[in-house]
């Protein structure tokens, strides 16, 4: 299978420079490329309207336009060709480069134009923009994709605030009660009954905590993490009080080291 025709609009007002580039292309094989050529970029323009072309070769020094406005003034209707753009001389080479940071793929000064350097310009400006363009594409789609993980985040955090309320609410009550029953009836509790009801608002105390850390967490991205030295040894400890106030009767000898530590967030712990 040959290699697709590249289709290329020439606008230059130059006749000698038409002939030269017309000239570079048939020598590199006429069935590769096809050539249109505009004298004046309001012509070049009409063209740009009338068919589709892969890349453009743009004289910066035309009779109506000059400068870094010709690539200027193209662009709006030019936004997925490529650019090739040629100056006049050698000195112009900073012009040259200007244009490229400012929408161009490539430049070619006329004074050192051969046709091996043509076409490797033409060549590399359509790989060029064809990277542009997907990179582009990429962009806009990680775009796409972070406003909806935005909305989504915003979502869970709203549903998080809905659930932490909802489970935390009748927590307080439970606690608020089991301190009126101490407060109130304390002379109508035994000493097990007493412990029932610190238990009870212990653990509710520490399940309302659990609440509060799971909310922190589903807004980890967001809030800021404090990374501290946290006292696994009493970690530990607090655990086993805790086993063994709701299993007496099981008799289990915990062996605790001393001064075990590590580094983490105390506030999302068990215990922390």
């Amino acid at each position: 299978m040959g290699k697709k025709c590249i289709k290329i609009l020439l606008i230059e007002d130059n006749p000698g420079d038409v002939r030269l580039i017309q000239e570079m292309l048939k020598e590199a094989g006429a069935a590769q490329f096809e050539l249109e050529h505009a004298d004046r970029l309001s012509s070049g323009l009409e063209r740009l309207n009338m068919r589709e072309f892969d890349v453009i070769l743009l004289d910066l020094g035309l009779p109506e336009s000059y400068g870094l406005s010709t690539l200027v003034n193209i662009l709006p209707w030019a936004q997925k060709l490529p650019i090739v753009v040629l100056t006049g001389s050698i000195g112009d080479e900073t012009i040259g480069i200007e244009a490229v940071q400012n929408g161009a793929q490539d430049y070619l000064t006329k004074g050192q134009l051969d046709g091996k350097t043509l076409i490797r310009s033409v060549r590399y400006a359509i790989e060029r923009k064809r990277i542009e363009e997907e990179q582009r594409k990429q962009r806009d789609h990680l775009e796409y994709l972070n406003g909806k993980l935005i909305t989504l985040n915003k979502e869970l955090e709203s549903f998080s605030y809905s659930v932490s309320h909802d489970l935390s609410a009748p927590l307080n009550r439970i606690i608020g009660f089991c301190d009126i029953l101490l407060s109130d009836y304390a002379d109508k509790l035994d000493q097990q009954g007493k412990n029932y009801l610190h238990r009870v608002i212990t653990a509710s105390q520490h399940m309302v905590k659990l609440i509060r850390n799971m909310l922190d967490l589903a807004r980890a991205t967001r809030s800021e993490m404090h990374n501290e030295t946290v006292n696994l040894s009493a970690l530990v400890k607090l655990l086993a009080k805790d086993l063994m106030e709701r299993q007496p009767e099981r008799k289990v000898e915990f062996v605790i080291a001393e001064g075990l530590t590590a580094r983490g967030d105390p506030g999302l712990g068990c215990y922390g």
